[in-house]
């Protein structure tokens, strides 16, 4: 078998012993490997690739297929859990971590969609109520901070040991991870709870819609951008920059606010893209291989 998405090579032997595609599923080729590495299978990195796949060149279409993945993550979850946790199947320690450990980032954009509400809930009611509300304790801000910045360095080192593209191009490319995290958050809680979204096909070579239009994509981020905004700003007028833990909290508002920035900061850009003017071309390579050339990628 050789997988990776929309290309997928697979042993019909392999196939009907699994009893085909599960159609409950829309992220189909991921269960698929899991099924298959659970009968005992053993899975083989190659290093170099065997073809490409066109990208997703607008920011909606970008979001919708990793909102898919993300919900179709949580479907699996759910679904194969006790082959995750090891008491059932045939996977082994490390193919069960790898698994769960490709999904944390995930659930961690869900934690972030939780503390930004309780965040938001937290600063309403301390300026209704400030005789009675405390701000939140230090030693609970200090890690969530913390972590914002080992997420930002994370990204930059990955980016750096690996993919070597550049510190402008990191940054780029962080935006745009970043700016997906309310979206997956959305995804990550209606595929713990709900099982009706439909498979939604990403479209390729589309052309990007006007900035305004763009824009619609984001409203929920723009409203949550405005919410930690204003509150950052009421708590500084009402308690003032002498307060140590009303600049804590502040600070940690405006941080709070990161991901809904990039995400109005990658509509915008996918607004003012243009559509790719050059299309794949498709021929053979010496050893029988297809390859593609023009606007392809991963």
């Amino acid at each position: 078998m050789i997988q990776h998405g929309t290309m997928t090579l697979i042993d019909k032997a392999t196939m009907d012993e699994l009893e085909g595609w599960a159609q409950w599923c829309i992220c189909e080729d991921a269960e698929l490997g899991l099924r298959i590495l659970n009968l005992g299978k053993q899975a083989i990195y190659l290093d170099h690739a065997m073809g490409h796949g066109l990208v997703p060149d607008t920011y909606e279409a970008y979001a919708k297929q990793r909102f898919r993945w993300a919900y179709g993550a949580m479907r699996i979850l759910r679904y194969h859990w006790k082959s995750l946790m090891g008491k059932t199947g045939k996977l082994n320690r490390s193919q069960r971590y790898q698994f769960i450990k490709g999904w944390l980032p995930w659930i961690g954009d869900a934690l972030h969609m939780v503390f930004t509400f309780t965040a938001i809930a937290w600063t309403i009611v301390l300026l209704i109520d400030p005789l009675h509300t405390d701000f939140p304790n230090a030693i609970f801000i200090y890690p969530a901070l913390a972590l914002v910045a080992l997420r930002i360095l994370g990204t930059f080192w990955t980016y750096a040991a690996r993919v070597k593209i550049g510190k402008v191009r990191t940054l780029l490319a962080m935006i745009s991870g970043g700016s997906l995290t309310h979206k997956i958050a959305k995804a990550v809680f209606q595929g713990l709870f709900t099982n009706s979204k439909p498979f939604y096909r990403t479209p390729k070579m589309a052309s990007s819609k006007p900035v305004l239009k763009n824009l619609t994509t984001v409203l929920e981020e723009i409203g949550l951008a405005v919410l930690l905004i204003v509150c950052a700003v009421v708590i500084m007028i009402v308690f003032g920059a002498v307060n140590d833990e009303a600049v804590l909290w502040t600070v940690a508002l405006i941080i709070q606010g990161f991901p809904y920035y990039t995400a109005i900061i990658a509509a915008i850009v996918s607004g003012f893209a243009k559509q790719a003017e050059d299309v794949p071309t498709v021929s053979k390579t010496q050893d029988g291989l297809v390859s593609t050339s023009g606007n392809v990628g991963g």
